[in-house]
C-alpha cells in the first residue's frame, strides 16, 4: 500500500471513539464496507462499535499469538498465558459494558 493512500487515526482513546472518528472518513471516501483487522478476541466488540457508528465492516482477525509450540507449553501456566487471559477478560468485560450502554450493533 503506498504511504500516500494511508489515513491514520491515532487520537481516539477507545474503540468506540475510534469508530466514531473513523466513520466520517469512511463515508467521505465511499469506503463502505471496510476491512477491520484486530485481534480475534477484540473483533466482536470492535465490529459492533463500528457497525453502531454506521461503518459496515468485514471482520479480519489478526493471527493469534501462541506462547508455546507444544501441547504441554500451551496448557502450562506462564506469564504469556496470564497476559493473554487478562486481555481476553478486558475485552469480554468491555463488550458487556459497550452492550449495556447501547454502543453495539449486531454484526452482519
Amino acid at each position: 500500500m503506498p504511504a500516500d493512500r494511508i489515513i491514520e487515526e491515532s487520537r481516539s482513546p477507545s474503540t468506540r471513539e475510534q469508530a466514531l472518528d473513523v466513520a466520517p472518513i469512511v463515508v467521505a471516501h465511499g469506503w463502505n464496507p471496510v476491512l477491520l483487522v484486530t485481534s480475534p478476541v477484540h473483533l466482536l466488540r470492535a465490529g459492533g462499535a463500528f457497525k453502531n457508528a454506521g461503518v459496515d465492516v468485514i471482520p479480519a482477525p489478526a493471527a493469534p499469538h501462541s506462547s508455546g509450540t507444544t501441547f504441554a507449553q500451551r496448557w502450562t501456566p506462564s506469564p504469556d498465558a496470564l497476559e493473554s487471559s487478562q486481555k481476553s477478560m478486558y475485552d469480554y468485560l468491555g463488550y458487556v459494558y459497550y452492550w449495556s450502554r447501547g454502543w453495539l450493533k449486531a454484526p452482519r
